[in-house]
């Protein structure tokens, strides 16, 4: 569970996130890099704002090593992670009109999204209501990216 944990963790997002941008900017494709690199800050601190603001204590009972000292609500991995995965789904799915490629992109930015948040809830490090309020937060981000993409595309 730690392993699956660390895949929403911001080493691991941070990378994903560079690569990414990096490999389309390679490509050309310089708006769908500016707004997923924008869409993972933005819901990297709008989690923290959130936290900072409602103060909510995790829970006691970590499974593993230290308990973090952040606040608990929402899940900072949770939001990230979703808003990752998801809005990288949404920039695969546009870029490659194979119907199997969109399935797939989507079907494992979810499993992602689900794993990562299960794994925070089972270490004990979060309420499940935490995790669900960063999958509420990061599916926000990856949509507003998404609307500001078709937006820029048409333009």
């Amino acid at each position: 569970m730690r392993d699956v944990t660390a895949l929403g963790g911001v080493t691991l997002l941070l990378l994903v996130t560079v690569i990414a941008v990096i490999a389309l900017l390679a490509y050309r494709h310089r708006r769908e890099a500016l707004v997923l690199a924008a869409s993972v800050v933005l819901a990297q601190l709008s989690s923290g704002l959130f936290k900072n603001f409602y103060e909510r204590v995790r829970p006691t009972f970590a499974v593993y090593g230290d308990l973090p000292t952040s606040m608990s609500f929402p899940s900072g991995h949770s939001t990230v992670a979703t808003a990752t995965y998801f809005l990288l789904a949404v920039i695969v799915a546009d870029l490659d009109p194979a119907r199997p490629v969109k399935i797939l992109a989507f079907a494992v930015a979810g499993l992602l999204a689900l794993m990562i948040g299960f794994s925070r809830v089972f270490l004990g490090v979060h309420w499940p209501s935490d995790v669900i309020a960063g999958w509420c937060l990061g599916a926000a981000w990856a949509f507003a990216a998404a609307v500001v993409l078709r937006y820029l595309q048409r333009r």
